[in-house]
């Protein structure tokens, strides 16, 4: 029994000293277990922005070709002429004549980088011609026909009763200074 005093006291000690280590070793890893919490939320975080720019980025890339092909519905300053050109064309090819009366832009708060070309033709042929071109005048890409007005007149050349139409066809066109 001599021994078991000496030895009570100094287990005791030791005990506490084990539960002091204990939980300042418990703290620690709580600590550090919090802090890889909030990095795996940030890097989960950069991992779904990365996906999402990637998915956006695929996104671009598999739409080019349609946003070149709505792009070539738009026309720009140097393609009104050979549109007007491809219209007097048109308008041949269905035997008709075809003037341009009026050429208007018109500009929206609504677009930003592009503004409403307006085209009022004349168009004087029989009518059949007229229907054709203004059949074929309908498909043109972009465009959309307004207003349409239909006359006839008389039989002035020998070659029948013609008719005059005045159609308007509106087209997006880009504006001259682009971002």
């Amino acid at each position: 029994m001599i021994y078991s005093r000496p030895i009570l006291p100094v287990s005791i000690s030791i005990l506490v000293v084990a539960l002091l280590v204990y939980t300042v070793l418990l703290q620690m890893f709580i600590s550090t277990m919090a802090e890889v919490n909030s990095v795996s939320v940030e890097l989960s975080s950069v991992s779904k922005n990365a996906d999402d720019s990637m998915d956006l980025r695929k996104a671009l890339l598999q739409s080019e070709s349609e946003r070149d092909k709505l792009s070539s519905y738009i026309l720009s300053e140097d393609t009104v002429a050979s549109f007007v050109d491809s219209l007097e064309t048109l308008s041949k090819s269905t035997g008709t004549s075809m003037e341009v009366s009026s050429i208007g832009v018109e500009s929206s708060k609504d677009l930003l980088y592009h503004e409403n070309l307006s085209l009022r033709l004349s168009v004087l042929g029989s009518l059949d011609g007229v229907y054709r071109f203004l059949s074929l005048l309908e498909t043109v890409p972009g465009g959309k026909l307004t207003e349409v007005y239909l006359g006839a007149s008389e039989d002035i050349t020998g070659k029948g009763r013609l008719f005059r139409t005045s159609v308007t066809i509106s087209m997006l066109k880009s504006k001259n200074k682009l971002p």
